[in-house]
Parts: structure tokens; sequence; C-alpha cells
């Protein structure tokens, strides 16, 4: 009897000492967050003017409780910045649809552009890495109100692990791709990556290399998807290169994407577009944009 009490209370310890420590690391996750950009975008709330909001999404997971307790515990910013749980993601879609948001694809967004002054108020849909989740969690509703999309792929990762999601398989991106409504642009073929805290691509001193790594990407869509090469780009983490943007726009591409947030209008670069990353943060404020 003696020593059950002796164990149940070493038990009671380590409870308590366990309950107190993942509220510390829950604490010190928030701390940590906290001090790193929130992609927001409060300034949409004084912005009333027409145009194109394009959105980039990277994760739609399952809000499960293993989700909730790593979204708790873990500094890993895909979890916290670019993660949009699976029941706001159907939520925000069936907003654009039952407040009849004009949700277009790329190249209607380019020839509004073209056209002159942009009247009215768009939604570009875009997703980075294609990652699983596109497939199994966001794809079923995105075909369930006919929104076209674009999807942005790391041509050298597919079938990897970025950031502990793994990514589509070509026959995968294939099936995408053969979709009414979707469209497959380049997000580099090996260089989504950063050196203390800086995206790769922003070294200007290497970019031999950076055009290697592009042609090897347009190379591999065009034999294993396209059939033809892509037209659209996205800078990993959104930081751009002026040299690599120039080339290839000279090379063909038609629009290149940051993760810089703006409205898209007759006036913007079509070498520095930006797009809202769609998180817990920004969506009210896209939606009050939407409304105003």
């Amino acid at each position: 009897m003696k020593r059950r009490l002796i164990y149940l209370g070493l038990l009671l310890i380590i409870g308590i000492f366990g309950f107190f420590e993942v509220n510390r690391t829950g604490q010190t996750i928030r701390e940590s967050q906290a001090a790193k950009p929130t992609y927001a975008y409060d300034n949409l709330r004084q912005n009333s003017e027409d145009g194109i909001a394009v959105l980039c999404y990277h994760r739609v997971l399952n809000n499960t409780k293993t989700v909730k307790l790593s979204r708790y515990l873990s500094g890993d910013e895909q979890l916290h910045m670019f993660n949009v749980p699976l029941d706001q993601f159907a939520a925000q879609m069936k907003y654009l649809k039952t407040q009849r948001v004009k949700v277009i694809s790329i190249a209607e967004m380019l020839a509004l552009i073209k056209q002159g002054p942009i009247k009215g108020k768009y939604v570009v849909i875009t997703f980075d890495d294609i990652d699983r989740s596109l497939l199994d969690n966001a794809l079923p509703i995105l075909q369930e109100y006919q929104f076209p999309f674009t999807a942005f792929v790391v041509t050298g990762m597919t079938s990897y692990y970025i950031d502990g999601s793994q990514m589509a398989s070509w026959d995968q991106i294939g099936e995408i791709a053969a979709l009414p409504g979707a469209t497959i642009g380049l997000h580099t073929h090996d260089q989504h990556y950063q050196i203390d805290g800086q995206p790769i691509l922003a070294k200007t001193n290497q970019l031999p290399a950076f055009k290697k790594d592009y042609r090897k990407s347009q190379q591999l869509i065009a034999h294993k998807i396209l059939a033809a090469p892509a037209q659209y780009f996205a800078y990993p983490y959104g930081q751009t290169n002026q040299p690599l943007s120039d080339y290839m726009m000279r090379d063909g591409i038609q629009a290149i994407f940051t993760l810089d947030g703006g409205i898209v209008t007759a006036k913007s670069d079509l070498a520095t577009l930006p797009r809202y990353v769609v998180n817990q943060h920004s969506w009210r404020n896209i939606q009050h944009w939407l409304q105003s």
C-alpha cells in the first residue's frame, strides 16, 4: 500500500511538472511567433480600391487534435503563419461563392491588366509548393465551387518532405494539371531554402546557378506535365532577384509573384505581382477589403 502511494505521488509530480512544462513551452513559442511577421495586412482596412487580391495558400490541414497540439508546441512557422485549417478554408471558399466574389485565373487577371483600369474586385487563388494537403483537403472544395487556381511546384522536391509536409508526386501533379481551371507554375527546381534567414535566391552573385535552376525546372515541367514551358513563377519566401526576374521575363514568363501584400491593378509590375498570405490573421482583413 505504501509503495503504491509513493508511485501515485511520483506520477502526480510528473504530471504537474509536465503540465507546467507544456505551458512554458507554449508560451515561449507564442513569444517567438509574436516577433515574426504575421502577414495580417491591417492596411487593407483603409483600402477600398478596385483591383485583384491574389491569395497565397500553403498548407490546408485537418484541424485534428494532433495538429492543434503541434501548433501549440511547435515553433514551425508552417503551422503558424502558413497553415489554414480545413474548416476555415472551407468557410473562406464558401464566403467567396455565396458573396459572388469574382474568382478568376491568372490568365484572366493578365487580360484585365492589359485592358486598362480594373473596375470591381476580384480574387485569384494560388498555392505554393503543392503538398498533399492541396490534393486531399483543398482540391475537393475548389472543385465543388468550380474555382480556378494556380499551384506552384518545386520541381526538384516532388514526393519529398518540405517543412514537415509531403509534396505531391509527379503523377499527382499531372492529375491536378488535367483538371479544368487548374494551372501549374514554377517555384524553382531546388532553390526553396534559406541561408542565415535569407532566401538563397536573394543572393545576386549566383545568377548563373539560378538561371540553370530555372531552366531545369522548365525542362521538367514541360517533359512531365505541360508539354510546354510554364508561364508563371512564384519566388520562394517572396523575396525577388531582379536580374533573375529580367531573365525569366525575357524567356517567356508572363507573371512573377512575390509575397508582398498589395492589390493588383492595371499599373502593377508583372515581374513583382503582390500576393496575400492567407492565415488566421489575414483573412478577416482580406474579407473587409472585399466588403468595402
